[in-house]
């Protein structure tokens, strides 16, 4: 009697009851988020097996959840990656549409006076203007001209070089002469300015194999950059020499205003210039430096920058001695 009903109680607390109970408990741990829990009954029967069920569910659930972190993780990375490139974007556009409403301003500052001037010619004899002055509007004609041409040029030359139709031309080519007939070219420019242009061409540097173009174009860039911010009086220096034997560096310093560190890499952004801003007293599209930086890039060199504030700068480019035009 009483032996049977304890021995009945004691098999139905422990061997049908208590797992149900470590079941219950684990299913209430996983409710509560807990999905590293496990059951360990080893009973060798049905509930031994329901618990094994029970653990490879938990297995499965588990491993779902890892991979839907990892799939948020994976956007969340997409989504701060869309939201930069949205950031930039907007600043390109924005950087656009000033340079936009910029360069509107800067063609037609040459174009009035283009018209101007020769409004002026065409109504007036030019007994009444007189000569002298008739010169001095033609002169500023062309000088307008030239302005708005070099204007232009830039459009086309970033528009060849963002489109990948901008040939190279190699050749033999002297420095020497490169950086003589540079600063030839600038000779009335900077006498206007009382400027000093030294001129300092190692004897070392070989004939080049390279398109000369594109380096004169490249120089021209800086030593206008150098003029242009070159005080009356001041010191401009061109350096050629050798950095190793396989590349020579050509470099264009100045005594002028300098540029701050923080706008060191703004100016060779499209449509910047030195003070990182889109107008400023100088004229110009802002994309010299960017075509010097695509140009140097075909030459298989690169252009770089040292400069200190109210001091001067000193722009460069580092060129290959010979290039192939597979470079």
């Amino acid at each position: 009697g009483t032996g049977a009903i304890v021995a009945f109680y004691w098999i139905t607390q422990r061997v049908i009851l208590r797992p149900i109970r470590q079941l219950r408990a684990i299913a209430n741990n996983v409710a509560e988020g807990n999905l590293d829990i496990r059951s360990a009954i080893k009973t060798g029967d049905e509930y031994e097996k329901l618990a094994n069920a029970f653990n490879n569910m938990l297995d499965g659930l588990q491993a779902t959840q890892e991979k839907l972190r990892q799939a948020n993780k994976q956007l969340d990375a997409k989504i701060a990656e869309l939201s930069e490139r949205n950031i930039e974007l907007f600043k390109a556009n924005k950087v656009k549409g000033e340079f936009l409403a910029n360069i509107s301003h800067e063609f037609r500052t040459p174009l009035n006076a283009i018209l101007g001037f020769a409004q002026v010619l065409r109504e007036k004899p030019q007994s009444a203007i007189g000569g002298e002055k008739a010169q001095r509007y033609a002169e500023n004609i062309i000088t307008s001209g030239n302005s708005l041409l070099n204007m232009i040029n830039d459009l086309l030359d970033l528009a060849k070089t963002q489109a990948g139709k901008m040939e190279l031309h190699i050749e033999k080519t002297s420095v020497q002469q490169l950086c003589k007939a540079l600063v030839s070219s600038f000779s009335l420019l900077t006498k206007k300015k009382k400027v000093k242009v030294k001129l300092l061409v190692d004897s070392d540097i070989p004939i080049l194999s390279t398109d000369a173009g594109k380096v004169q174009q490249i120089l021209y860039n800086f030593l206008s950059n150098a003029v242009k911010f070159t005080p009356p009086r001041g010191k401009i220096e061109i350096r050629a020499q050798m950095t190793d034997e396989k590349t020579v560096r050509i470099a264009v310093s100045d005594n002028g205003c300098g540029i701050a560190e923080s706008d060191r890499e703004k100016i060779f952004e499209k449509f910047r210039q030195a003070d990182g801003s889109i107008t400023r007293e100088s004229t110009g599209t802002g994309l010299g430096l960017t075509i010097s930086t695509e140009l140097a890039a075909m030459l298989a060199g690169s252009i770089g920058l040292q400069s200190e504030l109210d001091k001067g700068s000193t722009f460069w480019i580092d060129i290959p001695v010979t290039i192939t035009k597979e470079a």
